[in-house]
């Protein structure tokens, strides 16, 4: 025999560490091209979402519905920036035009009776300007043990309000 005992014991660890070896690498190739293509999908959507002439969002289904995203295009429709809403409860609700409000508020709620909703409302922009926005939002149940979301988007529709009223 070419080996004796204790190589053949030696080989067949070395063996064994090498398959164990090579599969981690196939598994970490695996994974670096999962996460490759991962990336690739993100950018996909940012680009999708930031590039519509929508404001995508998402907020908590509950008391003051905070803002947990905004997607980046808002800046352009309103001049503000998603951190300024997301990090103030407020922020939305401070800025709804007065005559708008009792509705405005009166309205998300309805999201719990059908699952979706949809209402317009004018709303202050950075630079003191109202637009009017249709807001299309729904609930997403999520599992037990998950919070509710609604999601939504905004949708601006001054120019057609504009239009509506010089006819």
């Amino acid at each position: 025999d070419a080996f004796d005992e204790e190589e053949v014991i030696l080989l067949s660890e070395l063996a064994v560490h090498l398959s164990y070896g090579i599969t981690a690498l196939r598994t970490r190739g695996e994974r670096d091209q999962q996460a490759v293509a991962l990336k690739r999908t993100g950018e996909q959507l940012s680009l999708l979402l930031e590039s519509l002439p929508i404001i995508f969002y998402t907020s908590l289904a509950k008391d003051d519905f905070g803002l947990t995203y905004v997607s980046n295009n808002i800046t352009g429709f309103t001049g503000y920036k998603p951190e300024e809403l997301i990090g103030d409860p407020s922020f939305w609700a401070d800025r709804v035009h007065p005559d708008d409000a009792p509705l405005a508020f009166e309205e998300i709620p309805k999201v719990f009776d059908r699952g979706f909703h949809e209402y317009e409302c004018r709303w202050r922009g950075a630079d003191g300007s109202y637009k009017w926005f249709l807001d299309l939002l729904r609930l997403l149940v999520m599992a037990k043990g998950h919070r509710d979301a609604i999601v939504g988007v905004v949708r601006d529709v001054t120019a057609e309000r504009n239009e509506d009223r010089r006819a």
